[in-house]
Protein backbone atom coordinates (compact mmCIF):
# COMPACT_ATOMS: atom_id res chain seq x y z
CA UNK A 1 0.00 0.00 0.00
CA UNK A 2 1.19 3.48 -0.83
CA UNK A 3 0.69 6.19 1.81
CA UNK A 4 -0.14 9.41 0.03
CA UNK A 5 1.33 12.74 1.04
CA UNK A 6 -0.25 14.53 3.98
CA UNK A 7 -2.59 11.66 4.94
CA UNK A 8 -1.24 11.53 8.51
CA UNK A 9 -1.41 15.31 8.77
CA UNK A 10 -5.00 15.37 7.50
CA UNK A 11 -6.11 12.58 9.84
CA UNK A 12 -4.53 14.43 12.78
CA UNK A 13 -6.33 17.61 11.70
CA UNK A 14 -9.67 15.77 11.71
CA UNK A 15 -8.96 14.34 15.16
CA UNK A 16 -8.13 17.85 16.45
CA UNK A 17 -11.60 18.88 15.22
CA UNK A 18 -13.07 16.04 17.35
CA UNK A 19 -14.20 14.15 14.28
CA UNK A 20 -14.65 10.41 14.74
CA UNK A 21 -12.65 8.43 12.20
CA UNK A 22 -13.43 4.88 11.14
CA UNK A 23 -12.08 2.51 8.53
CA UNK A 24 -14.38 0.42 6.35
CA UNK A 25 -12.60 -1.87 3.94
CA UNK A 26 -13.37 -4.87 1.78
CA UNK A 27 -10.03 -6.35 2.88
CA UNK A 28 -9.62 -8.89 5.65
CA UNK A 29 -8.53 -7.55 9.06
CA UNK A 30 -4.96 -8.79 8.75
CA UNK A 31 -4.47 -6.89 5.46
CA UNK A 32 -6.01 -3.75 6.94
CA UNK A 33 -3.74 -3.90 9.99
CA UNK A 34 -0.69 -4.38 7.77
CA UNK A 35 -1.66 -1.38 5.64
CA UNK A 36 -2.56 0.82 8.60
CA UNK A 37 0.78 0.03 10.25
CA UNK A 38 2.36 2.21 7.54
CA UNK A 39 0.54 5.24 8.97
CA UNK A 40 1.71 7.15 12.01
CA UNK A 41 -1.93 7.60 12.96
CA UNK A 42 -3.59 5.12 15.30
CA UNK A 43 -6.71 6.94 16.53
CA UNK A 44 -9.40 5.13 14.56
CA UNK A 45 -12.66 4.70 16.45
CA UNK A 46 -13.60 1.53 14.58
CA UNK A 47 -11.99 -0.64 11.95
CA UNK A 48 -14.45 -2.71 9.94
CA UNK A 49 -13.15 -5.44 7.66
CA UNK A 50 -14.79 -7.79 5.21
CA UNK A 51 -15.33 -10.20 8.12
CA UNK A 52 -17.43 -7.63 10.03
CA UNK A 53 -20.27 -7.06 7.59
CA UNK A 54 -22.27 -9.27 5.28
CA UNK A 55 -22.81 -7.31 2.08
CA UNK A 56 -20.08 -5.69 0.02
CA UNK A 57 -20.11 -2.23 -1.48
CA UNK A 58 -22.22 -0.58 -2.75
CA UNK A 59 -24.60 -2.02 -0.14
CA UNK A 60 -24.62 0.44 2.79
CA UNK A 61 -24.83 -2.04 5.68
CA UNK A 62 -21.18 -1.65 6.71
CA UNK A 63 -21.55 2.13 6.88
CA UNK A 64 -24.87 1.84 8.69
CA UNK A 65 -23.29 -0.43 11.30
CA UNK A 66 -20.48 2.08 11.89
CA UNK A 67 -22.95 4.97 12.15
CA UNK A 68 -24.94 3.02 14.75
CA UNK A 69 -21.88 1.91 16.76
CA UNK A 70 -20.45 5.43 16.85
CA UNK A 71 -23.86 6.89 17.66
CA UNK A 72 -23.56 9.55 14.97
CA UNK A 73 -26.13 11.14 12.69
CA UNK A 74 -26.10 10.05 9.03
CA UNK A 75 -26.51 13.67 7.91
CA UNK A 76 -23.28 14.52 9.76
CA UNK A 77 -21.38 11.56 8.34
CA UNK A 78 -19.13 11.40 5.30
CA UNK A 79 -17.45 8.54 3.51
CA UNK A 80 -14.22 9.05 1.62
CA UNK A 81 -13.25 6.62 -1.10
CA UNK A 82 -11.61 6.33 -4.47
CA UNK A 83 -13.97 4.05 -6.42
CA UNK A 84 -17.42 4.34 -7.92
CA UNK A 85 -18.66 1.70 -5.46
CA UNK A 86 -17.45 3.91 -2.59
CA UNK A 87 -19.55 6.78 -3.92
CA UNK A 88 -22.55 4.53 -4.49
CA UNK A 89 -22.28 3.07 -0.98
CA UNK A 90 -22.22 6.53 0.60
CA UNK A 91 -25.24 7.59 -1.46
CA UNK A 92 -27.06 4.36 -0.52
CA UNK A 93 -26.41 5.18 3.15
CA UNK A 94 -27.67 8.76 2.61
CA UNK A 95 -24.42 10.30 3.79
CA UNK A 96 -21.97 12.74 2.22
CA UNK A 97 -19.91 11.11 -0.52
CA UNK A 98 -16.33 12.24 -1.07
CA UNK A 99 -14.28 10.81 -3.92
CA UNK A 100 -10.52 11.20 -4.07
CA UNK A 101 -8.77 10.96 -7.44
CA UNK A 102 -5.69 9.18 -6.07
CA UNK A 103 -6.92 5.62 -6.61
CA UNK A 104 -6.84 3.41 -9.66
CA UNK A 105 -10.41 4.24 -10.70
CA UNK A 106 -10.80 6.33 -13.84
CA UNK A 107 -11.42 9.93 -12.72
CA UNK A 108 -14.12 10.46 -15.37
CA UNK A 109 -16.05 7.51 -13.93
CA UNK A 110 -15.75 9.01 -10.45
CA UNK A 111 -17.07 12.34 -11.72
CA UNK A 112 -20.02 10.66 -13.49
CA UNK A 113 -21.14 9.21 -10.15
CA UNK A 114 -21.65 12.79 -8.98
CA UNK A 115 -20.08 12.62 -5.51
CA UNK A 116 -20.83 15.48 -3.14
CA UNK A 117 -17.14 16.36 -3.30
CA UNK A 118 -14.42 15.33 -5.75
CA UNK A 119 -10.92 15.89 -4.38
CA UNK A 120 -7.59 15.77 -6.14
CA UNK A 121 -5.95 14.47 -2.97
CA UNK A 122 -6.84 13.55 0.60
CA UNK A 123 -5.43 16.73 2.12
CA UNK A 124 -8.07 18.82 0.30
CA UNK A 125 -10.47 17.44 2.91
CA UNK A 126 -9.19 20.17 5.24
CA UNK A 127 -10.80 22.75 2.92
CA UNK A 128 -14.20 21.10 3.44
CA UNK A 129 -13.90 20.68 7.22
CA UNK A 130 -12.90 23.93 8.86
Amino acid sequence: MKVFKKVNETLSYLKEKNIKIAVLSCMIKKEIQTNLSLLNFKDFEIIFSLEDYKYKRPAPNGLNMIIKKLNIKPEETMYIGDTINDIRMAKNANIISIAVKTGTQNNNLLKKENPDYLLNNFSELKQIIK
